[in-house]
């Protein structure tokens, strides 16, 4: 109903979609996986706050029914998200684009986001936009051939 007609929401969708074509490759029947995603993208229809958080929490919630959901173990010990072994960690992983102290924590507050709390969920355009680089990076490391996703530079564009 408001997808289409909405920007961001269309932009948030196209950017879903061509995630969802890379990384849903097998041609069994899974009934928990289309009804995450049916129950998921009819809510962000009807949705009318925290817009710009859906993607984020959506690409949190997709890893649970691909198999390779992140550890919540974010601790006083564990403070630092690795999305190559998706946990946290004591130190800052030393590969390119790993998240800051203050990235992690953002991600352990998104990792418990509720659908329900989205526009509860506090981030600026630059953090929300590096949130979703690591998320895509976390993704990459679990599906080698993703390659590059083209509507990224346009969902980049419009929270700018």
């Amino acid at each position: 109903n408001s997808i289409p007609f909405d920007v961001v929401k269309s932009t948030i969708s196209l950017f879903l979609a061509e995630l969802l074509f890379k990384v849903l490759r097998s041609e069994d029947s899974d009934m928990e996986l289309f009804e995450f995603l049916y129950n998921s993208i009819s809510y962000f229809d009807k949705l009318s706050k925290g817009i710009s958080n859906f993607h984020l929490w959506f690409l949190v919630n997709l890893t649970g029914y691909l198999g390779f959901r992140p550890m919540e173990n974010n601790s006083e010990i564990d403070r630092y998200f690795s999305p190559r072994d998706g946990r946290f960690t004591p130190f800052k992983a030393h590969h390119p684009g790993a998240p800051d102290f203050e990235e992690s924590e953002m991600l352990a507050r998104l990792f418990k986001l509720k659908i329900e709390e989205l526009d509860t969920f506090r981030c600026d355009g630059h953090h929300r936009l590096r949130l979703l680089e690591i998320l895509v990076d976390f993704y990459a490391w679990h599906f080698q051939g993703i390659g590059k996703i083209n509507s990224l530079a346009v969902l980049t564009q419009v929270f700018r």
